[in-house]
């Protein structure tokens, strides 16, 4: 029997991030594990940080089941392709939907697509000075962004924290992402305000 000591500068507490697979293309990473700790380690006073970065609003979470079109017309505005389409029932249907809730509206997206979904809030029908949301698959997971659209050149995504109560599922070959946005920033130029009138660009590749 072979039994190890553990080295004098061992960490007090370790926390052990495991995966989870339903199937081929549903699966969660990186989930927080319990917290195994030392015997006489002191308690701990906060929450390890197992990502590196700090745990913020903006930490996406998993949807653990697709959106649905209830709803639509009466509490939220939604567009979808085809016309009508529930992304419940129909693995092909782009569906785009928001719903405002006080000072803030949530956004719901979802289509089939193998590298991206995302719209645009527009001034008008071409693209250029655009409001731009982004949903991207990224080594199997989702990272949403906003950006701004100039022209037809590749998006400028924009890193500060403007979206909160952010969701992805990844699920054969459907990419769903929802988040929530305050209507009014004003502290951030590139973003319009949600209180007035756009055309809308939606987008997938």
């Amino acid at each position: 029997t072979l039994f190890r000591s553990p080295p004098s500068n061992a960490p007090q507490h370790v926390q052990f991030l495991f995966s989870v697979v339903e199937k081929y293309k549903i699966y969660w990473g990186k989930l927080p594990g319990p917290i195994i700790s030392q015997p006489n380690a002191p308690p701990i006073t906060k929450r390890p940080n197992t990502s590196g970065t700090p745990l913020t609003s903006q930490t996406p979470s998993h949807l653990i089941k697709p959106f649905n079109s209830t709803g639509c017309g009466y509490s939220k505005f939604c567009l979808t392709n085809p016309t009508a389409c529930d992304p419940e029932r129909d693995s092909q249907c782009f569906f785009l939907s928001f719903k405002a809730e006080k000072d803030s509206v949530l956004i719901e997206m979802s289509g089939p697509s193998e590298g991206y979904i995302s719209f645009a809030f527009s001034h008008d029908q071409w693209m250029g000075g655009d409001d731009a949301y982004l949903c991207m698959v990224d080594h199997q997971q989702i990272q949403v962004y906003p950006a701004l659209l100039s022209g037809r050149m590749y998006p400028d995504l924009d890193y500060e924290h403007v979206l909160r109560d952010v969701g992805w599922r990844l699920a054969d070959g459907i990419i769903q992402c929802s988040f929530r946005r305050n209507i009014r920033l004003p502290e951030h130029k590139d973003r319009f305000n949600l209180d007035s009138h756009y055309y809308i660009i939606l987008a997938d590749g």
